[in-house]
C-alpha cells in the first residue's frame, strides 16, 4: 500500500520489508510520565540506598502510525517481525523499530 515502509536501517544494517502484517494508528493524548529512580534518604532504620521517586507530570503525546512487518537484512537472512512506529506530529518524522518477540 502507498505509504507503507519498504526498508529501514537498524544498528547499521539495512532491512527490507518482505510483507506488512498489520497497520494501525494510535491516537495521542495525555499520559503520565513513568517512575524514576533517585538516591535519597532511606526509611528510618532501613539503611541507605536508592528509593523510587515518581514524578507524575502529564505529557502531551502526538498520534503515531504503526506497522507490523516481516523484514530481513539480506536475501538469505532470517525473516524477523518488527513493529515500526512513526510519530506523526514530529518534524522531521521520528521512526522507531522494535523486534517482536515470538
Amino acid at each position: 500500500t502507498a505509504g507503507d515502509p519498504e526498508m529501514f536501517l537498524l544498528r547499521g544494517r539495512l532491512y527490507v520489508v518482505r510483507s506488512v502484517l498489520a497497520r494501525w494508528r494510535e491516537p495521542g493524548g495525555w499520559r503520565w510520565s513513568g517512575p524514576a529512580r533517585a538516591a535519597g534518604p532511606a526509611a528510618a532504620g532501613a539503611g541507605s540506598g536508592a528509593v523510587a521517586v515518581i514524578h507524575s507530570v502529564p505529557v502531551q503525546l502526538a498520534d503515531r502510525q504503526l506497522w507490523r512487518v516481516e523484514a530481513a537484512a539480506g536475501m538469505s537472512a532470517r525473516v524477523e517481525v518488527f513493529d515500526l512506529c512513526r510519530d506523526v506530529a514530529a518534524g522531521p518524522p521520528r521512526w522507531t523499530a522494535t523486534l517482536v518477540e515470538e
